[in-house]
């Protein structure tokens, strides 16, 4: 499912933002170069993942501790750093419908929208339209 089509643009950039700015361990490394760790100019899944659970976001957002996003701690985390928002979101990314989101399904939702071609990988254009080079990653 692609969910730039379900969400707001703005709403994402501010997202992902707030994923990886408010995080000290993205700031230690944001750069594209520090994530593509085999160096072949893209990010595939396993190497996004890997680096996203370095950033530990998902954890701080999970203030019960359940491993899954409940709507309410998905809106508490957004209002506090985006304000109100729609909240009929929630259900973009709680992709399996059983009312949570697991740290996986924000994964994939993020690698989804940042792989702007839908190819499998995020390359240097995919990156910076979210990545260092506006500011959105560090």
């Amino acid at each position: 499912m692609r969910l730039l089509g379900k969400i707001n643009f703005t709403f994402v950039m501010a997202f992902l933002g707030l994923v990886f700015v408010a995080s000290p361990a993205v700031a230690q490394d944001c750069e594209f170069d520090n994530w593509d760790v085999n160096n072949d100019d893209y990010l595939d899944e396993e190497e996004f993942y890997d680096a996203y659970d370095e950033v530990g976001y998902y954890d701080e957002w999970d203030s019960d501790d359940d491993d899954s996003l409940s709507e309410t701690e998905w809106e508490m985390a957004a209002d506090e750093h985006l304000g109100a928002y729609d909240s009929g979101k929630f259900s973009d990314w709680d992709t399996d419908g059983n009312g949570m989101i697991s740290e996986p399904e924000l994964q994939e939702g993020l690698f989804e929208l940042i792989d702007q071609d839908s190819n499998g990988q995020i390359g240097g254009d995919d990156w910076s339209l979210f990545g260092s080079d506006n500011g959105i990653f560090c």
